[in-house]
């Protein structure tokens, strides 16, 4: 990138970097070091043309996300799959 004289970093943080979830601290941990990382390197190769951004999609339905939904149903008695969080799958974000 640095030959070329441009390029496009895109790391893909989420929302408990800044709201962690209690029963998740390793995960919060990586994805808040994840946006630290993402600001250092903007900072460090923006004038090189270089642009380094971290996008947090809402909530999509990984098998991670399953089964918390499928948790929260389970102790709510409502089922996750009329949940209208969780409506992105990978591949649709992939694609975008």
């Amino acid at each position: 990138m640095r030959q070329q004289g441009w390029g496009r970093i895109i790391n893909v943080a989420s929302g408990p970097a800044i709201q962690p979830n209690p029963f998740m601290p390793r995960y919060n941990a990586s994805k808040a070091a994840l946006i630290s990382l993402t600001k250092s390197l903007s900072k460090a190769y923006g004038e090189e043309g270089i642009l380094v951004n971290a996008v947090s999609p809402a909530f999509v339905m990984t098998p991670l996300v399953e089964s918390m939904l499928a948790d929260k149903a389970g102790i709510t008695s409502v089922s996750w799959t009329d949940s209208i969080y969780a409506t992105a799958t990978p591949s649709i974000v992939a694609s975008s």
